[in-house]
C-alpha cells in the first residue's frame, strides 16, 4: 500500500475539502491532526497546521518516516490563489540545501488571512498532484516545487522544467539531467570518457551528480532503518555487508536515484558512450560496509550485463579502513570519495 503524508502549512480550509474531494474518487485518505500520523491505516494522510516550525517538521518527518510515508509538504505562495507543494526532505540535510518553499513553510509565515478562501479549482489541482504520486510515490524528490494554480500545475527540477507526471521513459528522468553539468558541457571530457571506457578501462568521475542530488540520497540513505545483513563464506569467495536491496523498501531519495539510472534516456546515453547496447534491467540497490564488512575481489561478468557503475556516498572516509574499488587489470585499490562515479565494461577481466 502507497503511504503519504500531506502536510498544509499557513492555509486553512483545504485539509478537509481535498480529502472529501479524493475519497468521491475512491482513494484510501483520511484527515488526522498531526499528532495521530501513524495511527491512520489509510494511505494517505492529510494533516493541517499554522506555522511549522525546525522541531514541529523533525518531528512530523520522524513520525512519518517510521510509518513508511512519504512527505509532501503545502504551503501558500505569494498570490493568494496558489499552493506550492514540494517534497519534505530529512531533517539533517543544512537549510542552505532546502528548497525555497521549505525555508518558506519552517518561518511560520502565513501568507494567507485567517479564513481565507482558496479558489475550488486550486484544491483540484491539488488532488490531481496527490493522485500522480499514489501512482508514482518514488517522484517528489526528482523536482524542487510545484506551483498549483486554479488553471494549471508547472513544476521545477533540480536542473530543468518538466512537467508532472513523469514516467521512467521521460527524458526528464535522464542521468544528463543530474550530472555535473561541467562535465558535459566539456566535449573534450566527454570524448576522453568514451575512448576509455570503450578500452575497456576504470572510468572514474569525481563530483559526479549534482551536489543536491548526492546529499538528498546520503541523507535518505543515512536515516533509513531497512538496512539487512547479508553474508556468504566458502573457499572461493567472501562477503559481509549490510545492504538495500529490495525497492520497494528503498528511501524516496533512493528510488528517485532507481528511476534515474533505470531510465530509457540514461540506458540510451550509456550504451552511446560505451558503444554497447543498454536495453536491459538496470539493477539498483545501495551496500553499508561497516567495520568488520568486506567483499573479496570478484568479477561482475555475466552474460547479460554490459556496463557496471559505482556511486560512492561515502564521507570523511580514512584510507587506512581498506574498504577501496579494487580494480582487478590494474591491480589498484581507489578508495571512496564522496558523489565518485565508477564506469567500466563487464567482462570476464573485470
Amino acid at each position: 500500500m502507497i503511504r503519504i503524508c500531506v502536510v498544509i502549512v499557513g492555509v486553512e480550509n483545504v485539509a478537509r475539502p481535498l480529502v472529501s474531494l479524493l475519497r468521491r474518487r475512491r482513494h484510501s485518505i483520511a484527515f488526522a491532526p498531526p499528532d495521530e500520523i501513524r495511527d491512520s491505516a489509510v494511505s494517505t494522510v492529510v494533516c493541517e497546521t499554522p506555522s511549522l516550525s525546525p522541531r514541529e517538521r523533525s518531528h512530523l518527518y520522524a513520525q512519518a518516516t517510521a510509518c513508511g510515508r512519504f512527505m509532501l509538504i503545502v504551503a501558500p505562495s505569494a498570490k493568494n490563489d496558489r499552493l506550492q507543494v514540494g517534497p519534505m526532505l530529512p531533517p539533517g540535510i543544512p537549510l542552505d540545501d532546502r528548497p525555497a518553499l521549505l525555508r518558506q513553510a519552517g518561518g511560520g509565515r502565513r501568507t494567507l488571512p485567517p479564513g481565507a478562501q482558496l479558489r475550488p479549482g486550486v484544491i483540484r489541482q491539488l488532488g490531481r498532484v496527490l493522485e500522480t504520486h499514489a501512482h508514482a510515490p518514488s517522484l517528489p524528490l526528482v523536482w524542487e516545487r510545484l506551483t498549483v494554480s486554479s488553471s494549471a500545475i508547472t513544476s521545477t527540477t533540480m536542473s530543468a522544467k518538466t512537467h508532472l507526471g513523469m514516467q521512467s521513459n521521460s527524458d526528464a528522468l535522464s542521468v544528463t539531467r543530474f550530472i555535473n553539468p561541467r562535465l558535459l558541457a566539456s566535449p573534450s571530457a566527454m570524448r576522453q570518457l568514451k575512448k576509455a571506457l570503450r578500452g575497456g578501462r576504470l572510468v572514474t568521475v569525481g563530483g559526479a551528480l549534482e551536489a543536491r542530488f548526492a546529499a538528498e540520497v546520503h541523507a535518505a540513505l543515512m536515516t533509513s532503518d531497512d538496512w539487512h545483513r547479508y553474508e556468504h563464506h566458502d573457499s572461493s569467495f567472501s562477503f559481509r555487508q549490510h545492504n538495500l536491496y529490495n525497492w520497494l523498501y528503498f528511501p524516496a531519495a533512493l528510488k528517485t536515484a532507481r528511476l534515474v539510472f533505470g531510465s530509457q534516456a540514461t540506458k540510451q546515453w550509456v550504451a552511446d558512450l560505451a558503444g554497447t547496447p543498454c536495453e536491459g534491467h538496470t539493477s539498483v540497490g545501495a551496500s553499508w560496509y561497516k567495520p568488520g564488512d568486506h567483499t573479496l575481489p570478484h568479477c561482475d561478468y555475466v552474460l547479460a550485463n554490459r556496463v557496471a557503475f559505482v556511486w560512492n556516498l561515502t564521507r570523511n572516509w580514512k584510507a587506512e579502513w581498506g574498504g577501496g574499488l579494487y580494480w582487478g587489470p590494474a591491480k589498484a585499490e581507489i578508495p571512496p570519495v564522496f558523489n565518485t562515479l565508477f564506469l567500466f565494461l563487464v567482462s570476464k577481466r573485470s
